[in-house]
């Protein structure tokens, strides 16, 4: 698909421009502080610095545009809107390469509903290609989203201004950590084949009633989507040798977190 390749050579030509871009204005500090945000913003996809607008982090029809559904941040216990979480990216990559892609894996998505057909490999590489973008946003939105406040305990001044995924405990509060998980991201966004990531994604069926959404930096992410009467479980990094051993792995998370 033509998309999927524009998308992919686009983060391979800029990778390092948008890393170095994330880490001087959101990661590195000037005298203890957090620098302001920049006059202008780049394109999270193509570096481009015109014609700027706000994407989704999860698109508006996977948590069917509700304005009041909310994900909530495990650093600092805060809910986070999915209709206002957007990171910037061109109108290009907006209107014409995301919105594409999004077309292509509702049609999969459709198509499984109705005719209750298992996805074959290209298909399903499509949609692993779809949520590591999704992936990828997620993680620029928790680098550039600041700490704020803790939930119940107010401001906590030396942690105010920092950006939440660099105050992840996962990584040892490290912000070179932070910006390799984004750039890891990233650079998967790049690679053509997903043949070896098949076993990595398992698709449930499922009948649960409302949308939910699960994610944890450069491990998994799992997504319930009651429209189509499926969720998908994805390991970003973990290879499988087959698909029951992803699936037992998934529920054994689930059964933790969900």
């Amino acid at each position: 698909m033509i998309v999927f390749q524009t998308i992919r050579i686009n983060a391979r030509r800029n990778l390092q421009t948008i890393n170095h871009h994330l880490y001087d204005n959101y990661v590195t500090r000037e005298k203890g502080k957090a620098k302001a945000k920049p006059s202008r913003p780049i394109c999270l996809f193509c570096a481009v610095d015109k014609d700027i607008t706000e994407e989704h982090v999860l698109p508006k029809w996977v948590f069917e545009k509700n304005p009041h559904r909310f994900f909530t941040t495990q650093i600092n216990n805060l809910s986070h809107k999915y209709i206002s979480s957007t990171i910037p990216v061109c109108a290009t990559c907006n209107n014409d390469l995301l919105s594409e892609l999004e077309k292509r894996v509702q049609k999969l998505f459709l198509g499984h509903q109705k005719m209750g057909r298992f996805f074959n490999e290209e298909e399903t590489e499509d949609i692993i290609r779809w949520l590591e973008i999704l992936d990828y946003k997620y993680q620029a939105f928790s680098l550039m989203t600041k700490f704020s406040v803790l939930k119940g305990k107010g401001p906590i001044d030396f942690l105010t201004d920092y950006s939440l995924s660099v105050l992840d405990p996962n990584i040892e509060y490290s912000p070179r950590s932070a910006t390799k998980n984004i750039r890891e991201a990233l650079a998967r966004i790049t690679v053509k084949s997903k043949q070896k990531n098949l076993h990595s994604l398992v698709i449930f069926k499922t009948h649960n009633p409302d949308f939910y959404f699960s994610h944890k930096n450069n491990d998994f992410l799992f997504l319930d989507l009651p429209r189509y009467n499926l969720a998908l479980f994805y390991f970003y990094k973990k290879l499988f040798a087959e698909a029951v051993h992803a699936k037992d792995a998934a529920m054994e998370i689930l059964s933790r977190v969900y």
